[in-house]
């Protein structure tokens, strides 16, 4: 099927990079003394999917807010954060609301490639949103320039933190016989978001037998969008046209049993 096809060009030749593989996702995440969190504060340092009830359920937190900065030049696709926003919608109970705010762009940071530690750099200097109250405060970050490990897509490293490497994703796709840059961009975000929910069995536990431990926080079903590919060949025809894969069943269940919808 398309999206199979195209998933596996996302994930196996391109290399997302995920919560369950990312060299950070500890316990205690990385090393970041000069994490600019207010004192007595909801912690934003913590094991990614370990906030998954809390994304998920509005026992203690009623709204999100997410905060998106971009480096200059590197704003994301409107269909991107459009799709973003109806995914979260479609998933977490936050009956007082759900926002986005897309801030206005950050200077590059200068760098060819970024490491993990870059990029906690880069949060610490502009995240300005944080939990306050029953509204939990989410970051994304886009970059430019290319992740250490040069097929690397994007990467969830905190319990509300993900990165976009947007220089690399606008490199493989926009062209002719290339997917759309926007439906790159929504798989990716949509894919790391998925991880600070939990998924898979990463801090929403696994309902059915889908966990693919072989593959880390990942779904067994090649359809769903938090399924780690492997190359297949010929896919790279059936791309045009093609839109981005949801969730399968057993990860929506996953989600709803862990306080979602």
């Amino acid at each position: 099927m398309k999206f199979t096809r195209f998933l596996v060009l996302l994930l196996a030749m391109f290399g997302m990079h995920c919560a369950s593989d990312s060299p950070t996702s500890s316990n205690s995440g990385p090393d970041n003394p000069d994490n600019p969190n207010p004192p007595e504060s909801y912690s934003h340092t913590e094991r990614t999917g370990s906030a998954a009830v809390d994304f998920l359920s509005d026992t203690d937190f009623t709204s999100l807010t997410l905060e998106v900065d971009y480096v200059d030049g590197f704003k994301p696709t409107p269909q991107a954060i459009s799709a973003l926003q109806q995914f979260l919608e479609a998933h977490l109970n936050k009956p007082d609301g759900i926002t986005i705010n897309l801030d206005e762009p950050i200077p590059s940071s200068g760098k060819d490639t970024l490491t993990v530690q870059d990029v906690v750099g880069m949060e610490n200097q502009y995240r300005s949103t944080f939990t306050d109250g029953t509204d939990l405060g989410v970051y994304m970050i886009i970059t430019d320039g290319i992740y250490t490990k040069e097929n690397v897509l994007g990467f969830a490293y905190y319990n509300t933190s993900v990165a976009i490497m947007e220089e690399r994703i606008r490199q493989i796709s926009g062209g002719f016989g290339e997917p759309s840059t926007s439906v790159v961009e929504e798989s990716v975000i949509k894919h790391e978001l998925g991880h600070l929910l939990g998924l898979v069995n990463n801090g929403t536990p696994a309902i059915a037998d889908h966990h693919d431990e072989e593959h880390g926080a990942h779904c067994t079903n090649e359809e769903c969008l938090m399924y780690y590919a492997v190359q297949s060949a010929g896919f790279m025809s059936n791309l045009l046209g093609s839109s981005a894969p949801g969730l399968d069943d057993n990860c929506i269940q996953d989600l709803k049993a862990n306080g979602g919808k």
